[in-house]
């Protein structure tokens, strides 16, 4: 895999500058249009707090005998509001004129293209950690089989990972070109030994496979070699060496 340029994308340094300005003025905007919300409902809760009492107030003077009724049913018919209003002061949406008004700060041709960029640059430094040993080294066993699995779609094979318990002796099933490959991993310390590729084999013609792929992160012992050109089923053993090869390959 190459690394992207600017040139790929039509894009030069004084875009990627001027892109990261856009967005700050918008970041900034959006903030202020928030703030200037908030603020609007706090004149809005201060207002019904005022009106409230003005109303207490002259329905107390009004109706002396009915004091307290005519102190609290204002407040009583105002709180509900002031409640949601008290609520909402930190939330709240701008309106579709505000927000438009926003995106206009932004130039979408431009963004398009600096976000494409971005996200193949993304993808060009995932591909070279995973050039390196210690990628695959410190994954646990589910993260490497779906590291495999990802590894051969890329490669273009149709990939699904099975359940983690019960799987059947099969950890990935591979299909490409009308062949069935069932893909069985290992991430273990230790080499892997006759005993599994003898138990893949049996996978692989039980489940009338077309071949099977054995993936051990630490190789196998001298032995499987042997144990594979001796069986009657195709498998195929790929080391964390294979695995890297594969990868820059790609």
């Amino acid at each position: 895999m190459e690394k992207p340029t600017l040139k790929d994308f039509n894009l030069t340094r004084d875009d990627l500058l001027e892109y990261d300005k856009q967005c700050e003025r918008y970041r900034q905007a959006t903030h202020e249009a928030f703030e200037e919300l908030k603020n609007k409902k706090k004149v809005a809760l201060i207002a019904l707090a005022i009106i409230s009492a003005i109303t207490s107030i002259i329905a107390t003077i009004a109706n002396p005998e009915y004091w307290w009724i005519c102190l609290t049913a204002p407040f009583c018919f105002t709180c509900i509001p002031m409640l949601i209003l008290f609520q909402t002061l930190d939330s709240g949406s701008l309106s579709k004129s505000k927000t438009d008004e926003l995106n206009k700060i932004v130039n979408y041709e431009l963004k398009s293209k600096v976000e494409s960029y971005k996200a193949k640059i993304y993808e060009y430094d995932r591909y070279l950690e995973k050039c390196k040993r210690d990628f695959w080294i410190y994954l646990n066993g589910y993260e490497f089989e779906k590291e495999v699995a990802n590894l051969y779609r890329q490669m273009g094979y149709s990939a699904q990972v099975t359940r983690k318990s019960a799987d059947g002796g099969v950890d990935i099933i591979l299909t490409k070109d009308n062949k069935y490959i069932a893909v069985q991993c290992k991430h273990h310390k230790n080499k892997v030994g006759p005993n599994d590729v003898r138990a893949l084999q049996g996978v692989v013609h039980n489940g009338n496979y077309t071949s099977g792929i054995f993936v051990s992160l630490n190789g196998f012992t001298p032995t499987v070699s042997t144990e594979v050109r001796a069986g009657k089923e195709e498998i195929s053993l790929i080391s964390l060496n294979e695995l890297m090869i594969m990868q820059e390959s790609l």
